[in-house]
């Protein structure tokens, strides 16, 4: 049992399950009047758990205040990872009250429930999955189990109803109790749900929603007695509407404060949209708003799992905000009882909305009641568990106990005592108890006074049986036990309802009675034995005494007390093996106690013997005489016995003297027996003389194999001669001629004369290898000296061929031009006389009249045909100009006639006709192994042509395969099938789409291969052709070119830029090489000389920069120039347009004060200096140098 309890106390539980879906419609509607599914009366208490299964995160909690209402992004929640689940939650069941010292479980119901309409829009769903499973993972499990409901109380999908809720059970309480611990986390997977968003049928505000609880009813003898009455099925509420709805079936307690508590369990759109209530129709007929902490009158549904105004946060993910889901736990004000009145068995619930949709699909009440109880009224033996031996005296206790809490009142306790024992008497019985026994009825009433019985109050009733005795347990019944039980009514002085319960015989573990029949053990008797000693009933009697038999079949054994049936099992006569007349009678006598004990077999054997000799029935055949060769058969005597039914009656004849001879006595003697061993004989003699066959000469008949070395012939005498005799003999050729097959012979035989004597004649048989007939010769008779007379004078001799010849017929391949095939027949071992055999052709692969003429005929093989010799058969061979496969027929041998042993070893020639058409020049070809095509040409067409025919057609395959040329870029890939009829000239075109591109590039090429010939006679002389692309994209204008081939800088720029440009796209890029020159320039003086490589990657309009530094000098000079060369082009697809650019540099330094100037412009001297100086001054280097003429 399962421990746990409740801390609350006079309560009534109101169990709700409600469904909110968001719709704008507005009308109400019971879709399914609520009707109890569980009503019981417990010592117990509810609780709860539940989660939610839609939220805006699969596995975080939501803990916002938005809500439900037009949302389309709401998600599954998943928290475990399992790839056969697609949605899952969790919530933890912990002990509801851990002080109560035992608890067990009653009941568990699953329910779940969800918005689910059909995938489409912003809907989604996981329709794959029924409505009516879940998977349900148990404390303590690590895997699901898959549950169905066991009834879906309502599904919107089968009229097309709003949002399409449905709402499925599932009883669990088996699962529940069958755990060693309830306590911990169920898991609820797969609740089939509209995910995403959803817009209802009519239209209107679209919202999802969908979740799972489990309710669970307890009970423990320390809790107060509840009326518990679950209700479900479903009400639907839209938008403005109201929806009244009645549960019937539950009851209050009849006075005093009625309490209650609320259990909700729903699925709701939104949180922020109010204006729906939750009302109870009151006893004066007026409607009262309910409310609780967290849910208030005017927005009763609020997306909350709480207990007592709390939230519930044992379980994940646990959302503060359940997006549309509630459950809750939350006590009932009802203040004066003005909501739930005493004695009220009924209410009318009312939901209203202001702005929302909703349904309610569980409602339930769990009530404190006023209820007089006797518990578990426990009956047992005194002391409990007491073995009564039969006869013996029990005394049986019943533990009274009023539990409840109310006064019990009127109460009678009843019992019906079990066959097995008889009542004896009350012990003293408590103050106010009284008894009554009816022997007839054999009823015990017990009878306690009101007053004596109130709450709390105990004390026993004890009384007397009697337990009958051993025979009764022997003879009637064998009970290890019996069964009793008390049935008591009464009622309580406040809750005058009458109630009936009946007494526990045990009890749970917490204490709660199993209101079972009592069971009071009893010792069995010991089996019983018989009183007749053995053989005491044995007889031997005479086997014909009929009288005596009667007298000691009606003996019968006696037992040592009680009164049993006897079982005799009359033995059937068991004759003695050696005599059926004699043998025995078995009887046997076994009885059963009602114990089903069987008794030891007490045996009777009678016996039955035989003393009297049997006698004959027939007159008795006398003494005889007959002839040797007519003896008289023996007569059939029979016998008769008094007591054996089938005496035997023997035969024997023996002889007097030789029995074989003409003259000799036989003696037959006849001996009646029966099976005791009583005998009488009768003999009879019989007088044998000469009268028989005629005396005389004769000689037999043989056949020998020709291996046999000898053939034997016999020769006998009947009769007797005195002094004896000679006979002769001589041989003569049959069929079998001497000396080839016998050796002739002659002679005489001489005999002693006795009867019956015998010689011998042995002839040399001659063993050859030719097959041939049997074949005889014989012996014949002829008189000697005193020789009888000779009755049968001829032996006739066959000997039998023991040689074997064989016919085989061989195999030959013909080329099909041959004109005439040749088949060889050959005989192994020699055969002496001609024969036959018959020959034909059947078709195999080659067909008569096409590839070959058909023959049918005999061979005619002479005789003394010796080994190896042969004989052929001629078949004509066509020859057709058609290329095909080595064909068959074949030249069957049949039915020899032959003297003699011939078979065929083989009798089947196999004839291949090797076909001599696939010839140089014959199978398929390219027409042409190289086509070259412009790339502009759209295709690029390859012939395959037959030479020759080709009988029955063929196919081959054709693919494309890359080489400079490359699929799809330049060509398209191309395979397919070929399929030729086989006539001989006949072509297919093979179209391998090209693609124009503007690549300048070389020509390239693409391979056409072809392979799997289906027949393979067929050359593929030329596998493979090569397809060749050339480009048509290199035209004028197309290249490298600088963009300018003049480039000025003045000296001070630092360097001067030369750019080269390409013109067209280039297939694979290149590269080109610059460097640069000196002109007027000079390297390093003017400019820095540069060189290297451009690596262009092939795109129309690509450009790079060639940078030449230039030096800035002092130096004043004129305008000088370099060259930059472009060189080294790595593709021949295009030219270099402007192999060369000019760099023109500037001078920057004859600026103003440089120059040549006079020192002084006027010079003075004295007249008589000589000569006047004027000096001429340069400012600024000028390269080079310059001269200035002066006057």
């Amino acid at each position: 049992m399962h421990k746990i309890t409740s801390t609350k106390q006079l309560t009534l539980w109101i169990v709700l399950g409600l469904l909110f879906l968001s719709f704008q419609e507005t009308h109400a509607q019971v879709k399914k009047v609520f009707t109890p599914r569980y009503d019981e009366t417990i010592k117990g208490d509810v609780t709860i758990i539940a989660n939610n299964m839609l939220s805006a995160d699969a596995t975080l909690p939501f803990n916002g205040n938005a809500d439900n209402q037009d949302s389309n992004d709401r998600v599954y929640v998943d928290i475990d990872s399992d790839p056969s689940t697609f949605n899952s939650s969790r919530a933890t069941l912990n002990d509801p009250a851990p002080s109560l010292a035992c608890k067990e479980f009653v009941k568990a119901y699953l329910y779940w429930a969800a918005s689910d309409k059909e995938a489409g829009g912003v809907s989604q769903n996981a329709d794959s999955w029924n409505h009516n499973q879940v998977k349900l993972m148990l404390p303590g499990s690590s895997t699901y189990t898959t549950v169905t409901a066991d009834e879906v109380l309502y599904r919107g999908r089968d009229e097309h109803f709003h949002n399409d809720p449905y709402i499925s059970v599932k009883d669990i309480t088996s699962d529940v109790v069958a755990l060693s611990n309830p306590y911990g986390d169920y898991q609820v997977a797969n609740v089939q749900a509209t995910y995403g968003g959803l817009q209802p049928h009519g239209g209107g505000n679209y919202g999802v929603a969908g979740g799972w609880q489990i309710v669970f009813v307890y009970q423990s003898t320390e809790l107060l007695t509840r009326n518990i009455t679950i209700f479900d099925g479903y009400a639907h509420v839209d938008n403005g509407a109201t929806t009244d709805f009645e549960v019937d079936g539950f009851l209050s307690i009849p006075t005093g404060p009625v309490k209650a508590d609320i259990i909700l369990g729903s699925i709701e759109g939104d949180r922020v949209l109010s204006g729906d209530s939750f009302q109870i129709k009151k006893p004066d007929g007026n409607w009262q708003k309910i409310s609780t902490p967290l849910r208030g009158q005017d927005n009763f549904f609020s997306s909350t799992i709480s207990i007592d105004g709390a939230h519930f946060m044992d379980r994940l993910p646990a959302s503060t905000n359940t997006l549309g889901y509630d459950a809750s736990i939350f006590e009932l004000s009802n203040p004066s009882n003005s909501l739930i009145a005493n004695n009220q068995t009924s209410t009318t619930l009312r939901a209203t909305s202001g702005q929302e949709s909703y349904g309610l699909y569980l409602v339930g009440f769990s009530i404190e009641v006023y209820e007089p109880s006797l518990g578990a009224l426990e009956f047992t033996t005194s002391p409990a568990n007491t073995t009564y031996d039969p006869g013996e005296t029990a005394t049986l206790t019943m533990s009274i106990e009023n539990s409840g809490n109310d006064n019990i009142r009127n109460l009678e306790i009843s019992t019906v005592l079990p066959v097995e024992v008889e009542f004896n008497s009350t012990e003293p019985l408590p103050a106010g108890v009284t008894h009554t026994f009816d022997s007839g009825t054999r009823e015990l009433k017990f009878f306690v006074e009101d007053g004596y019985i109130d709450t709390g109050d105990t004390f026993n009733i004890d009384f007397n049986v009697d337990v009958l005795g051993q025979c009764y347990f022997l003879e009637t019944a064998c009970s290890a036990n019996f069964s009793i039980q008390a049935t008591a009514t009464f009622n309580g002085e406040i809750n005058t309802t009458p109630q009936t319960t009946n007494s526990s015989g045990t009890v749970d573990e917490c204490g709660f009675g199993n209101h079972d029949p009592s069971i009071v053990d009893i010792n069995q008797p010991d089996q019983v034995n018989w009183e007749t000693g053995n053989n005491d009933l044995n007889v031997t009697i005479a086997c014909d005494d009929a009288d005596a038999l009667a007298s000691a079949q009606a003996l019968e054994p006696t037992t040592e007390f009680c009164d049993f049936t006897l079982n005799k099992v009359s033995g059937a006569f068991v004759p003695d093996p050696d005599c059926e007349a004699e043998g025995t009678y078995t009887n046997t006598w076994t009885f059963t106690d009602a114990c089903g004990r069987v008794s030891d077999t007490f045996t009777q054997v009678i016996t039955l013997i035989d003393t009297t000799a049997p006698s004959f029935n027939e007159t008795l055949p006398a003494d005889t005489v007959a002839a040797y060769d007519n003896i008289p058969s023996p007569e059939t005597l029979t016998a008769a016995d008094s007591c054996d039914s089938n005496p035997q009656v023997q035969f024997q004849e023996t002889y007097i003297g030789d029995e074989t001879s003409t003259t000799y006595t036989i003696v037959r003697t006849w001996t009646a027996e029966d099976c005791a061993g009583n005998s009488i004989e009768h003999i009879q003699q019989i007088f044998v003389t000469e009268n028989g066959d005629p005396i005389g000469l004769s000689i037999d008949d043989i056949t020998v194999d020709e291996d046999a070395g000898k053939a034997t012939f016999t020769v006998t005498h009947v009769g007797e001669v005195q002094g004896g005799f000679t006979v002769n003999y001589a041989s003569a050729d049959g069929t079998a001629l001497a000396p080839a097959d016998y050796t002739s012979i002659t002679g005489g035989l001489s005999f002693s004369g006795d009867h019956g004597e015998t010689k011998v004649i042995e002839v040399d048989i001659i063993e050859d290898i030719i097959t041939e007939d049997q074949e005889a010769f014989s012996i014949s008779l002829s008189p000697g000296t005193d020789t009888p007379a000779i009755n049968v004078g001829v032996g006739n001799g066959t000997i039998i061929d023991n040689d074997a010849s064989t016919l085989s017929i061989a195999d030959i391949d013909v080329n099909e031009a041959i004109g005439n095939a040749t088949v060889v027949v050959t005989l192994t071992g020699a055969v002496q006389e001609a024969f036959t055999i018959d020959y034909a052709s059947i078709d195999g692969s080659a067909i008569a009249g096409d590839d070959y003429n058909a023959v049918s005929s005999q061979i005619n093989w002479p005789a003394n045909a010796t080994n190896g010799s042969t004989q052929n058969i001629i078949v004509p061979i066509n020859d057709d100009n058609l290329i095909e496969f080595t064909e068959n027929f074949l030249v069957e041998l049949s039915n020899i006639l032959a003297a003699g042993d011939i078979s065929f070893t083989d009798s089947q020639a196999n004839v291949n006709i090797l076909d001599n058409d696939a010839g140089v020049g014959t199978g398929i070809s390219f027409d042409a192994t190289s086509v070259t095509v412009d790339e502009a040409a759209g295709t690029a067409d390859f012939v395959v042509r037959l030479n020759g025919n080709v009988q029955g057609g063929f196919t081959v395959d054709y693919t494309t395969t890359d080489n400079s040329a490359a699929a799809p870029g330049d060509y398209i890939t191309t395979s397919g099938t070929l399929t030729f009829t086989g006539n001989d000239g006949e072509f297919y075109t093979i179209s391998v789409p090209v693609n124009d591109d503007s690549l300048i590039e070389d020509t390239e090429d693409f391979y056409v291969d072809l392979s799997n010939i289906s027949n393979i006679l067929v050359l593929n002389n030329t596998p493979q052709a090569t397809g060749n692309i050339t480009d048509n994209d290199a035209v004028s204008g197309t290249g490298v070119s600088f963009d300018a081939t003049s480039v000025t800088v003045d000296e001070a720029a630092g360097v001067a830029t030369f750019t080269v440009s390409l013109t067209g796209d280039v297939q694979g890029g290149f590269t080109l090489d610059y460097a640069t020159a000196d002109n007027s320039a000079v390297e390093p003086g003017d400019y820095t000389s540069t060189s290297g490589t451009l690596t262009f990657s092939g795109t129309d309009g690509e450009s790079y920069d060639i940078d030449v530094p230039i030096i800035d000098d002092s130096l004043i000079e004129s305008t000088e120039d370099f060259f930059v060369n472009l060189s080294g082009l790595s593709t021949t697809l295009i030219g270099i347009n402007t192999p060369q650019a000019t760099g023109n540099i500037t001078d920057n330094d004859a600026v103003s004060g440089t120059g040549v100037s006079f020192d002084a412009t006027s010079v003075t001297v004295d007249e008589a200096a000589g000569v006047a100086t004027f000096t001429v001054s340069l400012s600024g280097n000028v390269q080079g140098g310059f001269t200035l003429d002066y006057a």
